[in-house]
């Protein structure tokens, strides 16, 4: 599907500031994704997590998933200054099945035709890891991935879309 824009603005919107702090706002001012998939598709996508300093890669391949197709999602976790892949994590994955469609219609898990699917101690000693995933549905699917840290104490939270055909 090939989109043609016309007079397209695209703006990002920051929180007001207010004398409290809360950890909501606390994630939302240091924590940010970088690409917007409606955009440029499903290369690899960025989750930057400052708080932490630390930078989360994900990118699916086959590019365009397809119906039926097993993809491989693929996640890198970097140090946001060096650029090099930490160690030593575990991590969760969440798949969300077709954001356009019922959400929150259902509650089943890893079974056929269901809203979700949850991939739970992912090892990542070298600082990636993946998973192979079959998409049942077009749409718009949001990939969750929580990141623990076993060398540094954290915990990172990234969300990242993928368009399915």
């Amino acid at each position: 599907m090939i989109w043609d824009f016309k007079d397209l603005s695209i703006r990002e919107i920051q929180p007001p500031f207010e004398g409290k702090s809360n950890t909501l706002k606390q994630l939302t001012t240091n924590t940010s994704s970088t690409f917007n998939p409606y955009i440029f598709g499903n290369a690899t996508q960025e989750w930057l997590d400052k708080e932490h300093g630390i930078k989360i890669l994900f990118t699916p391949s086959a590019e365009y998933p397809s119906i039926g197709n097993t993809t491989l999602l693929r996640f890198n976790v970097q140090n946001l200054k060096t650029g090099i892949n930490l160690k030593n994590e575990t991590a969760t994955v969440t798949v969300i099945n077709n954001l356009t469609a019922n959400i929150g219609a259902g509650t089943n898990k890893q079974t056929a035709n269901v809203d979700f699917a949850i991939f739970k101690n992912i090892s990542a000693p070298n600082g990636s890891f993946s998973l192979k995933y079959r998409f049942l549905q077009a749409g718009t699917h949001q990939i969750i991935t929580r990141v623990n840290s076993i060398s540094t104490p954290f915990k990172a939270l990234a969300s990242f879309n993928v368009i399915v055909r």
